[in-house]
């Protein structure tokens, strides 16, 4: 019993490990943005991120930096 309980865990951190993947399309959280823009997930030092800015347009990119000063923060899931 005791093997069984270790090894549901691992499963799990191993299948949810498992959908994230460098390069899959991603949505923007939108608690952190007013829209939920697409992107593709990226491996940084601190986890992984969501990276929606590389198909922002200039103007979009101004108003996501905006939403972020004002108290949002990037998103990140490690």
């Amino acid at each position: 019993m005791r093997a069984l309980i270790i090894v549901i865990p691992l499963l799990f951190s191993s299948w949810a490990n498992a959908q994230i993947q460098a390069g899959k399309i991603c949505h923007a959280v939108p608690e952190v943005t007013a829209y939920n823009y697409a992107g593709v997930w990226e491996k940084f030092e601190d986890g992984w991120i969501c990276n929606y800015w590389q198909f922002l347009s200039e103007d979009e990119w101004e108003e996501v930096i905006i939403e972020e000063e004002e108290g949002g923060e990037a998103e990140t899931d490690k």
